[in-house]
C-alpha cells in the first residue's frame, strides 16, 4: 500500500509525502475518504550535542488526520519496513523509514489526529549489525572472518535500495576528500585502510557491532562527519566548512566528483523569522584528552586442547580400561598376574592396576580427520558407546582425536582404603599411528601412500587472530612462538598365553593363564631384530630389568552412568603409561663418528601456516634439521628454484609447509620419551622468558589477513644411525638394509599444551610499565576543566620506541588500522584542509583543543528557510562573528528552519 498526499508551503511551493508499506502498489490518497494532513503536517529535526558527534541522524514527524484505523498499515517492528520520502518541487528533503515499534492511534473520537515517527536510513543503523550477524551464522562469521577496507565496511551496511521512491534518482556517498593515507591520496583513504573483520564481530555472539557503532569508529577515526542531506550522504571535516572554499564532493561510490562552492551569508533583518534568537557560550576544556582500546593479540591459533573450547558429544568420563602390571618373570610375579587377571586377592607388592577412564571431546574451532565416523548418538543426539572411539583408533591408523584421559592406580598391597575422590584428568591430542615395526622398503607402515593420503589430518576452522601482523617499524621483530610437548609412544606390546604379542590377550588369559618366561628377559617392542628370539612374555619395564607381565581389561557402556562391562573383543587406543621402558632410537651422534650436538630440528608433524596470501615456508633445510621460515606468495614460491622440483612420480612440486618437531640431546630417546617441541628462543631475542619455535614476522613481510593453520601428516623419517627426510614429507629417503622406518615402530603420537602466541620483541627494548594508551594535549593551567569522554576503538599502531616512551605494552593490536595496499600498520594520516600529517589520533586532538579551548558563542535562530544548507557559513554584523550551521531543524509547511550556529 502507498500513501501519497500533497500540501504546499506558504510560498506555495509544492510538498509530496509518500509511504510505502508492503509490496502492494495500491495507492491511498491523502487528503480524502477520512486520511488528512494536520495543520503543521511536517516537521525535520535534526539534534547535534556538539562537534564530536560524527553520525549525524535526523528525524521526521509526518502529523495526520484520519477517521480509520491504520496500524495494519503504518506498525512495525522493523527498521526498513515503510518507506517514507517527502520531496520538495523534485528535491528530496528526507527519505528514511517509519520508526519500528511506535505507532500510536488514540480512539478518542470518530476522528483522531496523530503523529507517525520517521527516522532517516542513518538513524536505521543502530538496528543492523556488521553483515547482519545474529547467534544463528555467528560460528560461520567468525570463521570466514578475514579483514575489510573502510569503504567495504561502509558499502556493506550503505543498502540503500528502494530508499527512493519517486525516480530512478540513486542515493550518492559524497566525500569531502580532507584526508589521505598520504597527500595526494585523499580520494582512496577508505580502499587503503583497513581493520580486522574478528575485531568488529566480537568475542562472542551478543558483542558484533551495530553498524551505527561502526560507521561512527570509521569516522571518528579520520576525524569526519556524516550527515543525511535528502537521498545524498555527505562525509565531511568541520574544517572544510570552516575554510569556506569550493568542495569537490567524491562519490565514493562511482568516482565521480561533484563540485560546491559554498555560500558566506551575512545575516540580515529579511532572514529572520522570529524574534526567539538564544545566544550561550559553548564550554571550554584546558585538556582535551582520548583514551585507545587496546585489544591484544596473544594468541594467533587457538589450540585445539583450549579447555575454554573443548565440549563433548558424551555426558562425562567412564572407564574404558584397567591396565595390570606385574614386574618381574619369576612364579610369584606370574601367579599374582594371572590372580589379578580373574580379579583375585594378591600380596604381591609389585602388582599395580591401573583404571582408565575416558571421555572423548571435540573443539568447534577445529576440523579433525573421520571425527564423524567415530561418533555415535542416540536418538536425541547423545553420544553413545564412547568406548568404541578408542577402538577406532586403534583399528585406524592416522587418526586425529582429543581425548581427555585420568587414572586410578591400585597397589596389590594398599595402606589406604579410602575412596578416590577425584579423577585428575589431562586433555591430549592424539594421532594413531599403528606402526608395523616392519622396515623394509615396501612393507613398512604407514606407508608413503598413506601418509599422503590422510592428508590434512587436523585443520585449524576457527579465527582467533586477524588483522595485521607485521610490526609498524623495521627495528621490530613479531614472532608466532609454536610450543607444547610431543611423545613417540612406542608400539603395544602385552603378555599372552605364549609370548608376548601386539594382541589384546586378556580374554585368553583369563581362561587359561599367562605363560611363565622365567629368566628370559623381556624383548618387545624391537627395534633392531635380533638374531634369536627368546619367546619372552614379558614386557620391558623400566622398574625391573627382567620386564613385567602386563595386560588390558577393557570396557564398554553405552552411557557413561551405565555400569561397564567386559567387553572381551575389545583393543583400544593405547594411553601414554607411567612405565616409559619401551625407549628406543637413541639419538647418540648428529652423523657418523660426530658425537657432537649439531643438531635443530627433528621434523615430527608437516604443517601448512598461511596469513593471508602468504605462506610460511621452511627453507634452507640442511641435514641437521636447521632452517629458515620465510613468508612467501604462491608467485614467489614458482619463481624459487630451491622451492620447486620434480617429485619422483614426475610431477612438479612447490613446497609450501614448514615443521614442527623436537631437539633431542645426546642420549635421548626419539620414541618413549616426551619432549617439547623444539625451542629457537635464546634469552638475546627479548621475548619475556617464552620458550618454542619462534618464526619471525618482520615490517618486510607485510603479512595481514585471514589464519589458516594446518597439520597434515606425521613426516616419513628413516634412522640409519641418523635421522634422514626427504623433501616431499610423507616420502622415504633412499632404503638400506640397517634403514629403520620411525613412524613403523610408533603406536601413536600424543601432544599436550600445544599453543601458538603472538609476541613482540619491542624492537629489544624494555618497558617496566602498562600504562593505557591515551593521547592529549598540553594544559594550559594548573586548574583543568578536562575533556576525557572520547574513546578511539579504532587505533594507530605504535613503533617499539613509542611504545617504550607512553610506557604501554608492545603488543600486535587486533584493532590497529592498516594499510590495504602495504598490508602494514598505518602510521600517518594526512589532512589536506591543514596540509599536516599525523597520527588519526594527533589529528583529533588538535582539532578539538582548538574549537574547545575558548569560549565560543553558540546562537539558536529561526530563519526563513531559503534553501539554507549546512555548508554555509554565516555572519553577524551585530555581534561581529563568523558561524558555522551545527544543525538545521525545519518546518516545512511554515517554510522555517531553528538553526544552531557555532562560532568560528
Amino acid at each position: 500500500m502507498i500513501l501519497r498526499g500533497e500540501f504546499r508551503d506558504l510560498s506555495d511551493e509544492l510538498l509530496t509525502v509518500i509511504i510505502k508499506s508492503g509490496s502492494s502498489g495500491t495507492v491511498k490518497e491523502i487528503g480524502k475518504d477520512g486520511l488528512y494532513f494536520a495543520a503543521d503536517p511536517v516537521q525535520i529535526e535534526e539534534s547535534i550535542e556538539d562537534l564530536t558527534e560524527h553520525v549525524i541522524r535526523k528525524s521526521a514527524t509526518i502529523n495526520l488526520v484520519v477517521s480509520d484505523y491504520l496500524g495494519d498499515l503504518l506498525f512495525t517492528a522493523a527498521a526498513r519496513d515503510i518507506v517514507v520520502n517527502i520531496w520538495k518541487g523534485s528535491e528530496c528533503v528526507f527519505a528514511g523509514y517509519v520508526e519500528p515499534a511506535t505507532f500510536s492511534q488514540p480512539f478518542n473520537s470518530s476522528i483522531d489526529e496523530f503523529t507517525l515517527n520517521c527516522t532517516d536510513f542513518l538513524s536505521t543503523l543502530q538496528y543492523t549489525s556488521y553483515k547482519n550477524i545474529v547467534p544463528l551464522n555467528y560460528r560461520q562469521a567468525v570463521q570466514e572472518a578475514g579483514s575489510t577496507s573502510f569503504k567495504q565496511v561502509i558499502e556493506g551496511m550503505f543498502d540503500l535500495r528502494g530508499l527512493n521512491l519517486s525516480n530512478n534518482q540513486k542515493p550518492r556517498l559524497l566525500y569531502d576528500q580532507s584526508k589521505g593515507t598520504a597527500k595526494g591520496k585523499e580520494g582512496t583513504v577508505f580502499d587503503e585502510l583497513g581493520i580486522s573483520e574478528l575485531f568488529i564481530i566480537g568475542k562472542d555472539e551478543d558483542s558484533t557491532w551495530t553498524n551505527e557503532d561502526l560507521l561512527k569508529e570509521v569516522m571518528q577515526y579520520l576525524n569526519l562527519h556524516i550527515r543525511q542531506e535528502g537521498l545524498d550522504f555527505y562525509i565531511y571535516d568541520w574544517d572544510t566548512l570552516v575554510q569556506g572554499k569550493a568542495i569537490s564532493w567524491l562519490d565514493i561510490q562511482t568516482d565521480e566528483v561533484v563540485g560546491k562552492q559554498p555560500q558566506s551569508i551575512s545575516i540580515n533583518h529579511s532572514h529572520y523569522a522570529g524574534s526567539d534568537t538564544s545566544l550561550s557560550t559553548s564550554e571550554v576544556v584546558n585538556q582535551f584528552q582520548l583514551s585507545c582500546s587496546l585489544e591484544g593479540q596473544d594468541t594467533i591459533i587457538e589450540s585445539p586442547l583450549a579447555e575454554d573450547s573443548l565440549k563433548s558429544h558424551y555426558r562425562g568420563q567412564q572407564l574404558i580400561l584397567t591396565e595390570i602390571s606385574s614386574l618381574g618373570s619369576g612364579k610369584r610375579a606370574n601367579e599374582a598376574f594371572n590372580a589379578a587377571v580373574k580379579g583375585q586377592p594378591t600380596t604381591y607388592d609389585s602388582l599395580t592396576e591401573t583404571d582408565w577412564y575416558m571421555r572423548s571431546m571435540y573443539n568447534p574451532t577445529w576440523k579433525l580427520r573421520k571425527s564423524e565416523d567415530m561418533l555415535e548418538v542416540d536418538g536425541n543426539g547423545t553420544g553413545i558407546n564412547q568406548h568404541k572411539v578408542a577402538q577406532y583408533l586403534r583399528e585406524h591408523p592416522l587418526t586425529p582425536a582429543l581425548l581427555r584421559l585420568g587414572t586410578v592406580e591400585r597397589k596389590a598391597k594398599a595402606t589406604d582404603n579410602s575412596p578416590t575422590s577425584k579423577i585428575d584428568t589431562d586433555d591430549y591430542l592424539v594421532i594413531s599411528v599403528g606402526g608395523n615395526e616392519t622396515d623394509t622398503e615396501q612393507g613398512h607402515k604407514p606407508s608413503d601412500t598413506d601418509l599422503k593420503n590422510c592428508s590434512p589430518l587436523i585443520e585449524y576452522v576457527g579465527n582467533k587472530s586477524g588483522g595485521v601482523f607485521s610490526p609498524p617499524d623495521s627495528e621490530t621483530t613479531n614472532y608466532l612462538v609454536f610450543s607444547g610437548s610431543l611423545l613417540m609412544q612406542p608400539i603395544l606390546y602385552e603378555s599372552s598365553t605364549g609370548r608376548a604379542s601386539r594382541l589384546s590377550s586378556y580374554d585368553q588369559i583369563l581362561k587359561h593363564g599367562a605363560a611363565k618366561t622365567q629368566g628370559t628377559k623381556a624383548e618387545v617392542p624391537f627395534y633392531d631384530l635380533p638374531s634369536i628370539i627368546y619367546g619372552s612374555n614379558l614386557v620391558k619395564s623400566e622398574y625391573n630389568g627382567e620386564g613385567r607381565y602386563y595386560t588390558r581389561k577393557h570396557y564398554s557402556a553405552t552411557y557413561n552412568t551405565d555400569k561397564p562391562l567386559y567387553n572381551s573383543a575389545g583393543s583400544y587406543f593405547q594411553p601414554w603409561t607411567k612405565d616409559k621402558a619401551a625407549q628406543g632410537l637413541k639419538f647418540e651422534y648428529s652423523s657418523v663418528g660426530d658425537s657432537t650436538d649439531k643438531f635443530h630440528k627433528l621434523p615430527i608433524l608437516e604443517c601448512e601456516l598461511k596469513i593471508g596470501s602468504k605462506y610460511c615456508v621452511e627453507t634452507v633445510l640442511d641435514v641437521y634439521g636447521a632452517s629458515r621460515f620465510e613468508w612467501l606468495t604462491m608467485e614467489e614460491i614458482k619463481a624459487r628454484p630451491d622451492l620447486t622440483y620434480k617429485d619422483v612420480d614426475g610431477t612438479t612440486k612447490y613446497k609450501t609447509t614448514m615443521s614442527l618437531g623436537i631437539n633431542p640431546k645426546i642420549g635421548d630417546y626419539i620414541i618413549g620419551q616426551e619432549h617439547n617441541l623444539q625451542n629457537t628462543i635464546d634469552y638475546t631475542m627479548n621475548l619475556d622468558g617464552k620458550e618454542g619455535t619462534a618464526i619471525p614476522i618482520k615490517q618486510s613481510d607485510r603479512l595481514s589477513g585471514k589464519v589458516s593453520f594446518k597439520i597434515l601428516a606425521p613426516i616419513q623419517l628413516v634412522w640409519d644411525k641418523i635421522v634422514r627426510r626427504h623433501r616431499t614429507w610423507f616420502r622415504s629417503t633412499k632404503w638400506t638394509s640397517s634403514s629403520r622406518y620411525i613412524l613403523a615402530h610408533t603406536e601413536n603420537i600424543i601432544i599436550k599444551n600445544f599453543a601458538c602466541n603472538l609476541v613482540s620483541d619491542s624492537g629489544k627494548l624494555e618497558s617496566t610499565s602498562d600504562n593505557d594508551l591515551i593521547y592529549s594535549s598540553a594544559a594550559q593551567t594548573k586548574y583543568i576543566n578536562k575533556h576525557d569522554g572520547t574513546e578511539f576503538k579504532f587505533i594507530t599502531q605504535l613503533s617499539s620506541s613509542e611504545a617504550v616512551e607512553k610506557g604501554i605494552k608492545n603488543e600486535v593490536y587486533l584493532n590497529s588500522v592498516f594499510s590495504t595496499s602495504t598490508s602494514l600498520p598505518v602510521r600517518s594520516i594526512y589532512n589536506k584542509v591543514l596540509d599536516e600529517t599525523g597520527k588519526a589520533e594527533e589529528h583529533y586532538i588538535r582539532q578539538y583543543y582548538s574549537l574547545m579551548s575558548r569560549p565560543r558563542l553558540k546562537v539558536e535562530v529561526t530563519l526563513n528557510d531559503t534553501r539554507i544548507d549546512f555548508t554555509s557559513t554565516y555572519q553577524s554584523k551585530t555581534l561581529g562573528k563568523k558561524f558555522l550551521v551545527q544543525s538545521v531543524s525545519r518546518d516545512i509547511r511554515n517554510k522555517t528552519a531553528r538553526i544552531t550556529l557555532i562560532e568560528i
